[in-house]
């Protein structure tokens, strides 16, 4: 009984999954390119798995010496006879897809195009150029000259393609010393070049806060201990405040969302808070008898506007480093005491 029920399946409905001639030789390729670059290269090929890959099928990771140096290049490979069989009078003619275009013009790592034929007997290799890119009806194409054999690409054409690896112990350990140094300090001396401001360079500012709060420990101990200094303007009889373009780096300073108010050292004995508000407001300065100098803020509209600025920068840099909240809180309290002296004397 059970048997005729048997007979009357079409079994033909129950196949099983077809492995296709393009995927077989696609395979063949593939794995062709990675003995290739294991044995003869002597580096690592990290294939891209088949659901990750959108135009880039492995990765190349050179390795010198039997060290792995971080430079890599990434691999785009094509395997069939009909690949090779397109030709200019240069060399072979590499058709890619418009839609792949702008992902290897903007791959973070240069990119080599490969092809071979269908038993990977004969292979050719170039690396990609948009220069080098020539438009055809619905896609792109590159020649890949014919003396471009596989066996033309060595360690020197990687190393030409992905740059020469440097070794940076000693800058580590100067890195490393320097982190030491900070560390002992008691306040943060933070020293910019006339150059920095006139360029409105903030790599100085950013590579400070990178080095002092590049622990969460170091972030809450660091508070308000920075006092800057400016270098270049000794001859100028002019205060900093009064000078166009110090002014200038204060304001961009705001706009960029640096953490004054987290940053400076806001006692009364420190001038890094008066220049950086007098720096971003309309002021009036008076030559003074004695000598010294009086400096009239001309709208209280211009102190509010830096107030809420400068809170908003502090609140923004305390979600993203998570500070705690009594941490914000006594650091806003100080700052709010230091502005009302400030404005009051």
């Amino acid at each position: 009984m059970i048997l005729r029920q048997l007979n009357r399946i079409d079994m033909s409905s129950f196949d099983f999954p077809k492995y296709q001639a393009n995927q077989e030789v696609g395979n063949t390729g593939e794995a062709f390119f990675e003995h290739f670059v294991t044995k003869e290269l002597g580096c690592i090929y990290r294939k891209v798995h088949r659901e990750h890959d959108f135009g880039i099928d492995g990765y190349i990771d050179i390795v010198n010496n039997g060290v792995v140096s971080g430079r890599s290049v990434a691999v785009q490979i094509k395997c069939g006879d009909s690949y090779i069989s397109k030709v200019t009078s240069g060399g072979i003619k590499y058709l890619g897809d418009n839609k792949h275009l702008n992902f290897l013009i903007n791959h973070n790592v240069p990119v080599i195009l490969v092809v071979l034929n269908s038993d990977c007997t004969k292979g050719y290799w170039v690396e990609f150029s948009v220069n080098a890119t020539n438009p055809s009806s619905k896609s792109w194409w590159i020649e890949i000259p014919f003396e471009n054999q596989l066996g033309t690409l060595d360690m020197t054409s990687l190393c030409d393609i992905a740059g020469i690896a440097e070794d940076y112990s000693e800058d580590i350990k100067v890195s490393w010393a320097i982190n030491s140094a900070m560390d002992e300090q008691s306040d943060i001396s933070f020293v910019l070049s006339k150059e920095e401001v006139e360029e409105l360079d903030l790599s100085g500012i950013n590579q400070m806060m990178e080095r002092y709060f590049r622990t969460k420990d170091l972030l809450i101990s660091n508070r308000n201990k920075t006092v800057f200094w400016i270098f270049g303007y000794d001859d100028d009889s002019r205060e900093l405040y009064e000078i166009p373009e110090v002014r200038r780096w204060f304001k961009f300073t705001l706009e960029q969302g640096v953490p004054w108010f987290y940053l400076l050292d806001v006692g009364a004995d420190h001038m890094s808070l008066p220049i950086n508000m007098y720096s971003c407001c309309n002021i009036s300065v008076n030559k003074l008898s004695c000598g010294s100098k009086s400096v009239v803020i001309s709208s209280v509209s211009d102190i509010n506007n830096w107030v809420e600025v400068n809170f908003e920068n502090l609140n923004r840099f305390a979600d993203e480093k998570k500070i705690p909240d009594n941490i914000l809180k006594e650091v806003s309290e100080k700052v709010i005491t230091s502005v009302h002296r400030l404005v009051a004397g």
